[in-house]
């Protein structure tokens, strides 16, 4: 749980030390990738803090031996995060009057991405594989830079910042698009 996806190690505040565990898992996953020789790889990967330049040559390390064992391989940018406990925010809600000033507050706007943005970092990092691409779902998960924890069909966010099962569902044609472009 919680490990980046680059080849990068750090330290964990949760269990104040550094986070060993992920090397090795991230050294077995791709000893496991490349026996396999897949078509595809799909990964993802969320911003952990790292400085710029490390995060992309770490990323690179990575993306080096996936690209090398696999036809193709798609990195999918992190969730933009809600800004708060989605079902937490709509329990609150749900017995709130639609006069009440609170209701409908479970909704957050994007800012401006920081700088460099996190999209940028993975596609600067994917830029020297031809067969690499990174797969930016925000639009999809918060359309118009508008977060919401529901939207008519359901239920978006299960926390501040992983999406509903249901949801990801429902990204599955916009997925599919991106896929054979």
């Amino acid at each position: 749980s919680a490990c980046p996806a680059s080849q990068v190690s750090y330290y964990y505040d949760r269990i104040k030390a550094n986070y060993d565990v992920c090397d090795l898992w991230r050294q077995r996953a791709l000893d496991y990738m490349v026996q396999l020789r897949p078509d595809l790889v799909i990964m993802g990967s969320r911003d952990y803090g790292f400085p710029s330049e490390q995060w992309i040559t770490g990323t690179r390390a990575v993306l080096k031996r996936l690209s090398a064992a696999a036809r193709s391989v798609v990195i999918v940018s992190p969730t933009p995060d809600l800004g708060f406990d989605g079902p937490n925010c709509l329990s609150r809600e749900v017995n709130l009057p639609h006069w009440m000033p609170h209701h409908g507050r479970c909704v957050t706007k994007l800012g401006a991405p920081a700088n460099p943005s996190t999209l940028e970092i993975l596609e600067r990092a994917a830029k020297p594989y031809s067969n690499v691409g990174v797969l930016d779902l925000t639009e999809s998960v918060c359309p118009d830079k508008t977060c919401r924890a529901r939207i008519p069909t359901g239920i978006v966010f299960r926390d501040n910042q992983h999406l509903t099962a249901s949801f990801v569902k429902s990204l599955a044609p916009v997925f599919e698009r991106a896929l054979q472009t």
